[in-house]
């Protein structure tokens, strides 16, 4: 990427302060240990600066993020339709990509992160289809559970890590919840200007649907539809 001012990157909410009125700052901190010798001490230093802003919108549900070294778009709840969702992200990276000017796109990537209900007394294989396994040997009261599996899909040249977690039952009795993590990427040299894009951004969406669909249950998929 070329040279390019903090102040390129904050005037991107010149243009869309209408609708993202709050921005703050993303900050990196760096923290370094010269090494000393028997005769003077090692010194400790640290920097401590501006990468970027995170514009945020009147609801707080969505974020865009303009880095020094990258665009990233963030929807939280409630949740758009994918259509609606590129309608929204699409100018927002051309506002970017027009005051950053990258040269090079190195990493397309989408991230979903899913809260999947389980009512009281339901197990997890009733939610997911690749549940925690325990030994037999051990009680099969589980507390808590993090597994984590990249599966790469060659004929399209994307990968996808599924993390899928559990924190413990909030009150007894009551319901529990997972989370099903879903980043689906591919690597890639663009030219910022690519007009494939989309095309490779639909496919990344294609295949995330693979990945949460396939990680539920038949029950779970209903739900869904």
């Amino acid at each position: 990427m070329p040279e390019v001012g903090l102040s390129s990157l904050a005037g991107i909410q010149d243009a869309i302060s209408g609708d993202f009125p709050e921005r703050r700052d993303i900050r990196q901190l760096e923290v370094g240990i010269t090494g000393g010798t028997d005769k003077d001490r090692a010194e400790a230093h640290t920097d401590d600066r501006v990468t970027g802003y995170v514009f945020k919108s009147k609801d707080q549900s969505r974020l865009v993020q303009c880095r020094l070294d990258g665009f990233t778009f963030n929807q939280l709840s409630p949740y758009p339709s994918w259509e609606e969702l590129k309608g929204i992200a699409v100018p927002m990276w051309e506002r970017y990509r027009a005051a950053a000017k990258p040269q090079l796109i190195t990493r397309l990537a989408l991230r979903y992160i899913n809260v999947l209900q389980i009512p009281a007394g339901e197990p997890f294989d009733s939610v997911l289809a690749a549940p925690p396994s325990v030994p037999n040997e051990l009680p099969r009261a589980v507390a808590s559970f993090v597994s984590r599996v990249t599966v790469t899909d060659a004929s399209i040249d994307c990968f996808a890590n599924i993390i899928q977690s559990f924190e413990g039952f909030s009150e007894p009795g009551k319901g529990s919840s997972v989370t099903l993590d879903i980043d689906v990427y591919k690597t890639v040299e663009y030219d910022s200007t690519n007009e494939n894009l989309p095309a490779h951004f639909e496919q990344l969406h294609g295949f995330k649907n693979r990945v949460f669909f396939s990680s539920i249950t038949e029950d779970a998929v209903r739900t869904y539809e």
